[in-house]
């Protein structure tokens, strides 16, 4: 039985928390598609590259979404992330969900050293 948007999410924020790779990879279909302000990424190996950017920018971080609005396949959110070195007051995603799955995700934050 296909897992509905707000599971997958559910899933989804879990993992990330977790640090668990193949977790979030599970939540992308072979032809998701992630979009950032770097370029566009592609499938399983981009949504790979996309969060091992983001755990060598912040490793281990204290994530908090302050935003969530779901609405119907699409979900948006804003959120927050703190390690000890740096941290994200400007998280923004939308994800659009399918076929058990996060189809395709676009990402914004920006990394502000702490000093």
């Amino acid at each position: 039985m296909a897992r509905t948007p707000q599971e997958i999410f559910e899933h989804h924020a879990s993992a990330l928390v977790a640090g668990d790779m193949d977790e979030i990879l599970a939540d992308y279909p072979d032809d998701a598609v992630l979009i950032t302000p770097r370029g566009v990424l592609r499938g399983k190996a981009g949504v790979r590259e996309a969060f091992t950017t983001l755990f060598g920018e912040l490793p281990g971080p204290a994530l908090d979404v302050t935003t969530q609005i779901f609405e119907g396949d699409v979900l948006f959110i804003e959120w927050t992330a703190v390690t000890d070195k740096a941290r994200v007051t400007d998280g923004i995603d939308t994800f659009v969900f399918g076929d058990d799955g996060i189809r395709v995700q676009t990402v914004r934050y920006t990394v502000e050293p702490i000093e």
